[in-house]
């Protein structure tokens, strides 16, 4: 903007903040391919903007007005002409894959950085609030439609900088989870997954939004990310719930339990969240270490239970309040359901993240 200039490098946007980067562990594309175990990640867009140095899938545009603030009827108006500004590096008819005339939201993903500040994280001056929309009138650039409402697309736009620092990953990521892989946004999980208020995840010494919390089993589980061990009916099954691997493993170690009712509508998953721990190839980050932001404290573990309905899409947690970990420290009274029962209370093995507890069903 005429009175806001960006304030980071692309190059630094680009290895930081966006998604395509393959160096650190702080990236988008990073979180997304570790919490998929490695079966989704994105890619950078064709553009000719910048080649020294390549900032590949990033297009940087100057309006010739003032910031918004967080005028949203502006900023609206501001994404629609930066678009028109992007056209002359970018060929969107290139994107329009099955060739219906218009780019839907799974063709491409336009993502806005705007400098200045975010609200979302508490900044006010010369900040947006980040939100994700689309057009209600299509915009055509090179014959095909971007971002128009009828044409299933979308666009997500969040501030440049969380206060003193560049935009972390988090928000980011439950936007792009929400208009890529419709991941649901789940009511009443508290800080236990991206989609609630997990997004906002940190390990010690890093800044709100840094380790974004995996997001909750339903949705891995809707995407085929992870498979479940089912419990049937009338039995007594002794578990030992896996947390070293985000992966499910079909053995006598397992990472989700899925416990079906007699209304087919609806089940409880229960799974291992932990911390300190990595993925089997002991590189990429575990972003459950962001759960220390729950208490500024390293989160040490425990089973999370997930009541699933899919007639409304609902996920919530069992306990109903933001700690709904089962933990060796509860009792079994803690947990109150019909459904089923746990005839210990379990206990963690701190060396291999395993925890153990015996569930009839």
């Amino acid at each position: 903007y005429n009175d806001m200039n960006l304030t980071t490098s692309l190059t630094d946007i680009q290895n930081l903040t966006t998604l395509f980067s393959d160096s650190g562990v702080s990236e988008l594309n990073k979180y997304f391919q570790t919490i998929s175990g490695g079966l989704f990640n994105f890619k950078a867009a064709n553009e000719s903007y910048a080649t020294d140095p390549a900032t590949n899938g990033i297009v940087q545009v100057r309006l010739n007005r003032d910031h918004p603030q967080s005028g949203t009827t502006q900023l609206q108006d501001d994404i629609k002409n930066a678009l028109i500004a992007s056209d002359d590096n970018v060929t969107y008819s290139t994107f329009d894959s099955n060739g219906d005339g218009n780019i839907s939201n799974t063709e491409l993903q336009l993502l806005f950085i705007v400098a200045g500040g975010e609200r979302t994280y508490g900044d006010t001056n010369k900040s947006i609030t980040a939100f994700t929309s689309s057009f209600d009138d299509n915009i055509t650039l090179d014959g095909v439609n971007v971002a128009y409402t009828t044409g299933k697309g979308n666009y997500i736009a969040v501030g440049e900088r969380n206060g003193d620092h560049i935009a972390t990953i988090g928000l980011i990521a439950k936007f792009l989870a929400k208009n890529t892989l419709h991941f649901s946004e789940d009511t009443d999980i508290g800080k236990f997954g991206l989609m609630g208020v997990g997004y906002q995840g940190y390990d010690s010494n890093e800044s709100t939004g840094e380790s974004p919390i995996y997001p909750s089993a339903y949705n891995r589980l809707a995407q085929g990310w992870i498979y479940p061990t089912i419990l049937k009916k009338s039995a007594t099954y002794n578990l030992i719930f896996d947390a070293a691997n985000m992966k499910h493993t079909i053995n006598t170690h397992t990472h989700i339990v899925k416990i079906p009712t007699t209304n087919s509508d609806k089940y409880y998953l229960i799974e291992n969240r932990n911390s300190n721990t990595q993925d089997a190839n002991s590189v990429i980050k575990n972003y459950d270490n962001g759960l220390y932001f729950i208490d500024k404290s390293i989160f040490n573990g425990g089973l999370i239970i997930w009541k699933v309905d899919t007639n409304d899409i609902s996920v919530v947690d069992i306990n109903g309040s933001d700690d709904n970990i089962f933990r060796p420290t509860n009792s079994t009274g803690d947990l109150s359901t019909s459904d089923f029962e746990f005839l210990d209370v379990g206990t963690i093995d701190s060396t291999d993240k395993t925890y153990s507890i015996t569930i009839k069903k």
